[in-house]
């Protein structure tokens, strides 16, 4: 407590710099005070709080004393410096007098040069106003002379805005002048003189671009060519791109920015400039004649367009032709001009000539190639001319569709297609001849393979599928159809392969059109080539060839049907179709004519045999063997069928068969219908024959199936039925009697082939001695063989119907 007095004491005694606090007298100082005095009484402290105030008051006049004595050094300092300001200031006074002095006497001389300032000045206002005016002339001057040399330097727009700017500003400023009058006067020759140059500057840039139009047509076909080689490249690292052409849409979407072509480019070599352009356009519309500039354009520039085209014109077209050397430059040259027709549409943005102007130039020019096109392309003969012809074409279309014209409404690429038909047609003729020239050489023998990997490849060509049996059989193996399939096969997928190569890369429209080429011309030379060739071929072979023939086209007949489906998977411009040939129906055809053809020689050469076959129907001596030309007709059919008609196809082989032996039946049938009478002998004797030909049958009908024709099937079940009633018969005449053909669950049994009229006829011509002897005591004659055929034929038929009655 005593501490916290002592400091409050030493505060309140503090020096401060406000007197008024720091004076013991103050009201604040007395308040301050009274708690201090109060606690010391309260606290019986009193003595020590005055010990204490007398301590400070001791120490604060100490303090005092020691202020006293250092100010008076200062004070004694600050009355020599006093003293020293006032001299200075008795210096200084004395300077100001003598400055007011100086002051007073240049004052009059300031007038007097001030003065002299305002004349000077008005002098040089004269003299600026005279220098004005003379650079007002002399730049009037400058800048006719500027107008001028612009004139000379050909910037003919950058003169008509000086011509325009001396007109309007400048002249007016020397307008008193003569020699202004006399530029002013000028002024409209002038600019008439910029407005002919700078058309006739257009007229020569034509000519330039004339000049260079077949370098532009270069660049053009080159960059095409890039265009193409890069989109190839894409398709082969990305095969879903493969349907899809150059300039189609997404062609174009993922062309490479640095395949874009700019004519106008300055970095291209062609250096072609549209500034000469620009600048007449920047003229004409400043003196407001831009529709006068636009017809003298447009005249112009029709008149170089005559000049490109010739010498094709309204009354030449059909007329001109070309070599090709000469069409390709020519071609050049017009796609470089209709391109950079284009190429001005679109940098001018159609101020000169618009797209419609563009495309009906496209179109008037395109109705007078198209004829020369084609008359060319019909002249092409060989296939490095098809060729050459096709990728000069195809370039032109890539390069015109590029710049934006229509080549399929103009007929351009209809030429293409044209050409397509006529490469075609030329296609058709090879193939032809190469076949004609393969079908004569062809030996009609099966042919033989030493060679797994040339078998292999045979196979495939020919849609071959070959049995499991062959599969396992060593080399050599022999095919069942000549060279001629193979070959034929290999030139019909080599025609295809052509078409489509030759259509890969230009194409890109009318896919149906192609489409109906390519289907056309196949069935052509399915139809019209190899069909025709063999039915002229059926006509003049022999029986082997026949049937080796029939074999091939049976085969053929297959690869046709193959071909549709090959052809179904194939993309034409683009398209998949579904391919129906109709040609198979001709090879249908054909391999009918074929096998009639084979059927009718095999009945000639039956014919052959049966004509010097001879019954003695009287003989009474029995024979051991088959008549030796009934062993020759065994031998022949049976060699027949299983060496020269092995390969046929089953049905045919079957069919062939059964109309040989029922053929062969006709015939017995035949000797024994004909016959005037026969002797049981000789009924046997006939009898070993046909049991001959009966052994045959079943040596062959063992390895037949049943025939494919609905009627072959109705009338057999096999091939031993074609003699059922053959055999019927001369068991029927073996026996002697009708007796057994009388009862009918025994005739239906036995003799359900034969006729009853065909019966008794038979049954009337056996000479047998109990028929004899009977019908002599009825009728009263000596012998049957003294009767008519009639009278005897009404004997056997009268005592048929009286056995009938008593059955009954």
């Amino acid at each position: 407590m005593a501490d916290s007095s002592d400091t409050h004491l030493e505060q309140l005694l503090a020096p401060t710099d406000d007197l008024f606090l720091s004076s013991l007298s103050s009201e604040d100082f007395l308040e301050n005070l009274a708690p201090l005095v109060k606690d010391s009484l309260a606290t019986n402290s009193l003595n020590s709080l005055l010990t204490k105030l007398e301590g400070i008051a001791t120490q604060k006049d100490a303090e005092l004393e020691q202020l006293t004595q250092d100010s008076t050094e200062d004070i004694l300092a600050a009355i020599e410096g006093i003293s020293l300001v006032k001299a200075n200031s008795d210096t200084i006074k004395d300077q100001i007098l003598e400055v007011s002095s100086n002051l007073e006497r240049t004052g009059y001389e300031l007038v007097a040069r001030k003065k002299s300032l305002v004349q000077c000045k008005a002098v040089r206002a004269r003299i600026q106003e005279t220098t004005a005016t003379l650079n007002a002339c002399l730049y009037v001057l400058e800048l006719t002379n500027k107008v001028l040399e612009l004139i000379r330097e050909r910037r003919y727009y950058n003169a008509l805005r000086n011509l325009e700017d001396l007109s309007h500003v400048h002249l007016r400023e020397v307008g008193d002048f003569a020699f202004a009058a006399k530029i002013a006067q000028s002024i409209p020759a002038l600019q008439q003189m910029i407005q002919n140059d700078s058309l006739e500057n257009v007229t020569k840039w034509m000519a330039r671009v004339e000049k260079m139009l077949p370098a532009v047509g270069g660049v053009l076909f080159g960059h095409m060519r890039d265009v193409s080689a890069h989109w190839a490249s894409a398709c082969a690292a990305s095969p879903a791109l493969d349907n899809y052409m150059v300039n189609t849409p997404v062609e174009r979407a993922l062309r490479s920015v640095d395949l874009s072509l700019d004519l106008f480019d300055p970095a291209l070599s062609l250096q072609l400039d549209l500034t000469v352009v620009y600048d007449a356009i920047l003229v004409y519309q400043t003196v407001h004649q831009m529709d006068f500039f636009i017809d003298s354009f447009q005249t112009e520039w029709l008149k170089k367009k005559e000049r490109v085209i010739r010498p094709l014109s309204l009354d030449t077209n059909s007329q001109v032709s070309f070599e090709y050397d000469e069409l390709k430059a020519y071609i050049h040259k017009v796609a470089a001009f209709f391109a950079v027709d284009r190429a001005v549409t679109a940098h001018t943005h159609g101020k000169l000539r618009t797209e419609k102007d563009n495309n009906d130039l496209w179109g008037a020019f395109m109705l007078l190639c198209s004829p020369m096109l084609r008359a060319f392309i019909d002249d092409l003969d060989t296939m490095d001319e098809f060729h050459q012809t096709r990728d000069l074409l195809g370039g032109f279309c890539q390069v015109m569709e590029n710049c934006g014209y229509n080549v399929v409404a103009s007929g351009l690429y209809g030429c293409l297609v044209h050409l397509f038909e006529r490469y075609s047609h030329a296609l058709i003729r090879i193939f032809a001849h190469t076949f004609a020239a393969n079908i004569d050489e062809d030996d009609c023998m099966p042919m033989v393979i030493q060679d797994p990997g040339l078998y292999a490849q045979v196979v495939a060509v020919c849609w071959y599928e070959p049995p499991e049996a062959e599969l396992t059989k060593r080399f050599p193996r022999a095919l069942p159809f000549s060279n001629i399939l193979p070959l034929s096969c290999q030139q019909i997928q080599t025609f295809v392969l052509d078409h489509t190569k030759f259509i890969a890369n230009f194409y890109a429209h009318d896919g149906n059109v192609l489409w109906g080429i390519l289907i056309d011309n196949i069935e052509h030379i399915l139809s019209q080539v190899i069909c025709e060739k063999y039915t002229a071929k059926l006509t003049s072979t022999t029986r082997e060839e026949i049937s080796q023939n029939l074999i091939n086209l049976e085969f053929f007949l297959h690869s046709a049907k193959e071909l549709a489906e090959y052809l179904s998977v194939l993309k034409i411009g683009g398209i998949l179709r579904d391919v129906h040939l109709s040609s198979i129906a001709r090879f249908v055809q054909t391999k009918k004519i074929a096998e009639d053809s084979l059927f009718g020689s095999v009945d000639k050469r039956i014919e052959d045999f049966m004509g010097i076959v001879e019954y003695d129907w009287f003989t009474t001596v029995r024979s051991d063997q088959p008549n030796y030309i009934i062993n020759d007709i065994g031998r022949f059919v049976e060699d027949m069928f299983i060496q020269t008609f092995s390969n046929l196809p089953g049905s045919v082989k079957t069919l062939l068969l059964f109309r040989t032996f029922d053929k062969l039946a006709d015939h017995f049938l035949g000797f024994l219908q004909d016959a005037p009478e026969f002797t049981p002998v000789a009924i046997e004797n006939f009898d070993l024959d046909v049991t001959l030909l009966e052994n045959t049958i079943n040596d062959l009908d063992a390895g037949t199936e049943p025939p494919a024709s609905k009627k072959a099937q109705k009338s057999a079940v096999s091939l031993s039925s074609t003699f059922t009633e053959l055999r019927q018969t001369i068991n029927l005449l073996r026996e002697g009697n009708l007796e057994g053909y009388k009862d009918s669950t025994v005739r239906m049994r036995k003799y359900d082939r034969i006729k009853q009229d065909d019966a008794v006829a038979l049954l009337n011509k056996l000479q047998t001695e109990d028929e004899e002897d009977e019908v002599f005591a009825r009728e009263g004659s000596m012998s049957p063989r003294g009767m008519s055929s009639r009278k005897s034929s009404s004997r056997i038929a009268s005592l048929w119907g009286r056995k009938k009655d008593s059955q009954r």
